[in-house]
């Protein structure tokens, strides 16, 4: 048996391998909105006061839409803004944009007084 290497010494057996540690436990939707309430001006996840803002900004993009013809023929008399099309979307996207900012600027004050 000259042609064969010679042995090698035995592995020593691996450490037994223990679970790994569990991660912080998360927090619940109800401890965030309470955390939410209590701070203010950081995002809701309440699925009924998201749906009140949306319905509030979008009636403000209506009202701006109808609104900024008139606005444009007014102030912006003998323009093309006064016959473009471009004054309903222009007016629609200022109305959602600030409907959606007061909705959400109130919002944050009744989370702040539900919670206090």
């Amino acid at each position: 048996m000259p042609d064969q290497p010679p042995s090698s010494p035995p592995l020593p057996d691996p450490p037994p391998l223990e679970p790994p540690p569990l991660p912080p436990k998360q927090a619940s939707l109800s401890e965030y909105q309470v955390v939410a309430d209590k701070v203010g001006f950081v995002p809701n996840l309440r699925k009924k006061d998201n749906l009140y803002q949306l319905l509030v900004a979008v009636a403000c993009a209506v009202g701006g839409a109808i609104w900024a013809p008139h606005f444009a023929a007014k102030y912006l008399a003998d323009t093309p803004m006064t016959q473009s099309p471009a004054a309903y979307v222009i007016g629609g996207l200022a109305g959602f944009v600030i409907g959606g900012v007061v909705a959400g600027v109130v919002l944050a004050v009744v989370g702040l007084v539900r919670k206090s």
